[in-house]
């Protein structure tokens, strides 16, 4: 496994997800680092978190749950060849 480090205007910029969406640092990383990327999709076992990004006035991915079958099913559909 290969470690890339986190520049620090990164971990910042994502203290505006800690206090907006009230998730835990590593979560805010996740979601900050997913939409600068570009992301269309945002995979986490995390149901919460999940719910916190697809309900309510901050949707900002389509997200899907590593733990339901049926959201796995439907991520394999959409992803490309």
């Amino acid at each position: 496994m290969e470690l890339f480090p986190i520049p620090e205007k990164v971990l910042i910029a994502s203290r505006i997800l800690i206090q907006d969406y009230h998730v835990a640092a590593s979560d805010a990383l996740h979601i900050f680092i997913s939409g600068a990327a570009g992301s269309e999709f945002f995979i986490s076992a995390d149901e919460k978190l999940i719910r916190q990004l697809t309900t309510g006035k901050y949707k900002l991915f389509t997200a899907y749950n590593v733990r339901n079958e049926q959201d796995m099913e439907t991520l394999f559909k959409v992803l490309p060849s």
